[in-house]
Order: structure tokens, then C-alpha cells, then sequence
């Protein structure tokens, strides 16, 4: 005897799954769409004019398939037609021309070479996370579209608070410390014409602050090879930056920059900081975070977190008895987008503070 066919469901609401697995479905879909214009340097050609037809002529294209790329790129703001022609609207001029100072193309390279461990998160949760080999994870392209991103309001708005502190207009010179792109000490340079800036980093990092040093510096930019954690840094500096810094929160590395910085000196400290008992700040990124590890580097669940980190409240405690704060600047003060998967951003603080003549919380624990 055959079984009774079971009843067919109750219809059901399932709007919001749908609209979650479009969103995913659609931006993954723009992403490539993006990569591809980037890749194919459609943009450059767009800049008087083209119909489909000649651009696919001109980049030895399909003419149907640059067709529709060029109506999603038009769908999504990045092209406008007019008459039978397609030209840039002025985000891509500004943004995603190769030429342009602000060219964001290494933003969208990293974004999409983000996504590969994606593809295999099902087997990392049976074997565990994959292991890095080791080497300078900030080397590459990765520097760059830290640079591309900062610059394009953080950098600039980051230095407006700082030459806002009435005594950054006396430093004269400056530690960058993990400093990379060098871009916040150019930008300081610029601003301050008697100073001068030393990028302390890993030797991976030299020829990304050479780039830029030669695009907006005028030669007050040096490069000084070296591992912030186990070589000396120097000394006698009117000011240290210590900017989204890996391990940058760490008591060790905090007493060797109260040692580096002159009695009045300047600790300027950016980062996404945890309080005692705070837990995720993003379990997206979270879940990325963790499917990496890197050998000798203690990584805790949370997103920029690791084991020897202080808490916010150690910090602004270790701060309080060595230094006078003299600015606490909020995330929106100088952040402007969401790609802050890029520059640590999340709900990071910006401290300004001052080292007092005479210190005597060095050495006692928090």
C-alpha cells in the first residue's frame, strides 16, 4: 500500500530570505562587473565618448557582451548614455580612472581577491583555518588600496585634527611607526613646513613610501627598515603616529613609544579599540578574521583583536598616567565610508596626548 502524499505547505512569507540571497546575488554580480571594466580599461576609452560597438572594436571585445556590461555599468551609476553613445559620469573620472590621483582600482582588486577564502569555508570548518606562510601580509597591492582608500577623505580630515592641536605646530620631527604608504606624514609635512617624518616598517613597505614620497613629497620623508616589536626605533622624537597598527594596543610596544618621544612629545594613536567586556563588533568580519592564522601571532575571535591587546579602558588609563590628552576625536570625525575592512575603521578613536616631564606609571601593571 502506498503511502498518503503529504499535504502541500501553507504558503509562507519568505521576502526576507529572497532579499538577502538577491543583495548577496546582485552585488557579487556588480563586483565582476566592475573588475572586468577595470580590467579591460573600458573607462579610459569612455572619456569623449563611444558607442558599444566602436569601444568593443577599440579593446578587441564581443560586441553584445560590451554591450550589456555597458548598460549594468550604466544601471549602476558608473556610465551614462548619451545618444548612442557611452561616457564616464563623474565618479568613474575621479575615482576609477588609472590616471587619477584617487584611483581606487587596487580597492576592488583586494575587495575581490577577499573573496576567495569564501570558497572554501566549508572545508576550513572540517580542517580549520587556512595558515598563512608567512612574510609581510600588508606587502603588494594591499598597501596600495590602503593608500587608495585613506585618501579619499580619512587621510585628509585625519590631518585637519591634528594640525587642529595647537603644539603639533611645534613638532619638528615625527615617527611614523608601521607608517607603510607614509601618507598621514606627508600629509603632515605638507601642512607643517619645518617638519620632518620617518617611516619606520617592514622592508616590503619601502617602495610603496617611495611612490608616494615622490608624488607629494619634497624630500623631508625618510625610510627607516625595521620590526616595531624586536628592533630599537630611535629616540628624542617630537611626535609618534601609531595609525591602525597591527599590535598597536599592546603594553610593550605602548612603553617603547613613551621611551622614543622628548618630554612634551606628542603619542598620536588611531585604532578600533575593545572594552573589558565587549564582544563583536562586526561577526561578518569576525568570521573572516578567524579563517586565517599567521605563525607566532595570538589572534583573539574578534575582528583587529589580539592577545596581548589592552583593553580601552588600560589604555585611556595607561594615557591618563603618562601623558596629558589633549584630543579624543569619534570614528565620524574622520571616517567617511563603510569599506572600513580596509582601514580598521569600525568604531576606531583618534588620541592625541602629550608626554608629561616626568612618568612614573612605566613599568607597573595595568
Amino acid at each position: 500500500m502506498s503511502a498518503l502524499p503529504q499535504p502541500i505547505p501553507a504558503a509562507q512569507d519568505a521576502s526576507v530570505l529572497y532579499r538577502l540571497v538577491h543583495d548577496a546575488e546582485s552585488g557579487y554580480k556588480q563586483l565582476q562587473a566592475l573588475r572586468v571594466a577595470l580590467s579591460s580599461g573600458l573607462f579610459e576609452q569612455l572619456e569623449q565618448g563611444l558607442s558599444a560597438t566602436q569601444l568593443a572594436q577599440k579593446l578587441g571585445l564581443d560586441p553584445g557582451l560590451t554591450l550589456a556590461l555597458c548598460r549594468v555599468l550604466a544601471e549602476m551609476g558608473l556610465l551614462e548614455k548619451k545618444d548612442s553613445e557611452y561616457h564616464n559620469t563623474g565618479l568613474v573620472q575621479t575615482f576609477l580612472r588609472r590616471s587619477s590621483p584617487l584611483y581606487q582600482g587596487s580597492v576592488v582588486s583586494c575587495v575581490q581577491a577577499s573573496l576567495a577564502p569564501w570558497e572554501q569555508l566549508e572545508e576550513m570548518l572540517h580542517t580549520g583555518p587556512a595558515k598563512h606562510e608567512g612574510g609581510n601580509a600588508f606587502a603588494g597591492d594591499f598597501i596600495h588600496a590602503l593608500a587608495a582608500e585613506t585618501l579619499t577623505g580619512e587621510l585628509q580630515k585625519t590631518t585637519d585634527i591634528l594640525c587642529g592641536v595647537l603644539e603639533f605646530s611645534q613638532v619638528r620631527t615625527l615617527l611614523d611607526l608601521g607608517g607603510g604608504h607614509g601618507l598621514y606624514s606627508l600629509a603632515l609635512c605638507q601642512r607643517n613646513p619645518k617638519l620632518r617624518a620617518t617611516i619606520f616598517d617592514l622592508p616590503g613597505m619601502a617602495e610603496a613610501a617611495t611612490r608616494y614620497s615622490e608624488l607629494f613629497g619634497d624630500g623631508r620623508l625618510s625610510f627607516a627598515t625595521g620590526n616595531q616589536f624586536t628592533d630599537p626605533i630611535g629616540e628624542d622624537y617630537d611626535a609618534v603616529l601609531l595609525s591602525y597598527n597591527p599590535g598597536g594596543k599592546s603594553r610593550a610596544l605602548l612603553d617603547k613609544v613613551h621611551a622614543a618621544l622628548k618630554p612634551g612629545g606628542l603619542f598620536i594613536t588611531k585604532h578600533a579599540y575593545y572594552a573589558k567586556d565587549e564582544g563583536s563588533k562586526n561577526p561578518l568580519l569576525d568570521l573572516e578574521w578567524a579563517m586565517t592564522v599567521f605563525p607566532g601571532v595570538d589572534k583573539e575571535p574578534h575582528i583587529y583583536r589580539f592577545k596581548n591587546d589592552l583593553a580601552h579602558e588600560e589604555i585611556l588609563h595607561y594615557l591618563a598616567e603618562n601623558y596629558d590628552i589633549l584630543r579624543i576625536a569619534g570614528v565620524h570625525e574622520f571616517a567617511l565610508g563603510r569599506l572600513g575592512k580596509m582601514g580598521d575603521r569600525l568604531d576606531s578613536q583618534l588620541i592625541v596626548a602629550r608626554k608629561r616631564q616626568s612618568s612614573h606609571a612605566l613599568g607597573k601593571q595595568l
